[in-house]
């Protein structure tokens, strides 16, 4: 089996590919995938924030 991502665009923090799987034979899936770049110690404040508003 053979799977390929391409990107196709990038707009801010959002990445977008272009996704395809292939067996021996033929095309078995495709489709387009984003992923959001995320700044984890930003990410993980918020979450510590929120956990103290919580208590």
């Amino acid at each position: 089996m053979i799977a390929s991502a391409r990107v196709i665009g990038v707009e801010g923090r959002t990445i977008r590919f272009r996704v395809e799987a292939r067996d021996e034979r033929e095309l078995i899936g495709d489709g387009v995938h984003d992923r959001v770049v995320v700044n984890v110690a930003r990410f993980d404040e918020r979450v510590q924030r929120k956990l103290a508003a919580q208590r």
